[in-house]
């Protein structure tokens, strides 16, 4: 069917995917319901991508709203799928009580690029299908 299988694991917070985001290999938190993909700063920083301010806003755990920094034109390789470029958020994760994601992942695969990689997950086999 043309797709790349790419294995997730699960540990406690849900289903982590492997993906190289520009210079680096990062865990991401596969989560359809959230908007956005997100970035921690570190795993960012890692990646070497050129990051900006942002109008995008989030509200923090304390309730404050804080703007994010963004990345645009990200490239994500998911194995030897052909490598997808985004505009991904790049925040502290810890601001929105994510701590517990930080100690498994790098931030979190979002909705938005999803359709992208025409992304089929089967959670019983724990494996994300992606053919972009």
């Amino acid at each position: 069917m043309g797709f790349t299988a790419i294995p997730m694991r699960t540990p406690d917070i849900g289903m982590i995917v492997e993906v190289k985001v520009g210079d680096a290999k990062l865990k991401l938190l596969f989560d359809p319901k959230a908007k956005n993909t997100i970035l921690d700063i570190e795993p960012a920083d890692r990646a070497s991508l050129k990051i900006s301010d942002s109008s995008t806003t989030f509200r923090d755990a304390a309730g404050n709203t804080t703007k994010s920094r963004q990345a645009t034109n990200a490239p994500f390789k998911f194995g030897d799928a052909e490598a997808v470029e985004a505009t991904v958020l790049v925040i502290d994760l810890s601001l929105i009580g994510a701590a517990n994601i930080q100690t498994e992942a790098d931030g979190i695969l979002g909705a938005d690029l999803l359709p992208r990689l025409n992304a089929l997950a089967d959670f019983n086999s724990k494996v994300l299908y992606v053919k972009p």
